[in-house]
């Protein structure tokens, strides 16, 4: 199973519009000093039209509208934690509220729907893969 939380948000926006079959390009935005790791500088935009002048810049980790559709289509509950020592507050997205089969603890929620997502699509393939049932997909 892939350690989600290990991937940059780069790397994870990519995984859920390869999930969600989009027609995207990758692009790069290069500051003037070098950068040290070029997937900070990476994203993703999305044909919002079939005309292809027209594209959106997506990202799931950071755009609460992007994360909030992934969360709302899904059934994905978001949960908010109480502070750490630190003073962060942490959140929580869970899969099957009443059940909690999925659960993910990050301190930025659009990040923590993100891997909660990818977490439900990877369960589908392992059931399917099982035979045991079959998950709706989009």
């Amino acid at each position: 199973m892939t350690k989600y939380s290990e991937l940059s948000n780069f790397e994870i926006n990519k995984l859920i519009a390869d999930a969600e079959g989009y027609a995207y390009e990758i692009g790069i935005h290069l500051p003037s000093s070098k950068p040290q790791n070029i997937q900070d500088y990476q994203y993703i935009n999305k044909k919002v039209t079939m005309n292809e002048k027209f594209w959106a810049h997506i990202d799931y980790c950071q755009f609460g509208k992007d994360a909030f559709n992934l969360m709302i289509e899904n059934g994905i509950s978001l949960i908010s934690h109480s502070k750490n020592s630190n003073g962060v507050t942490f959140y929580s997205a869970v899969s099957d509220f009443a059940e909690c089969k999925i659960h993910v603890d990050h301190e930025n929620p659009c990040r923590a729907i993100a891997e909660c997502y990818l977490l439900m699509k990877d369960e589908c393939i392992n059931d399917i893969e099982l035979g045991e049932k079959l998950c709706e997909t989009n």
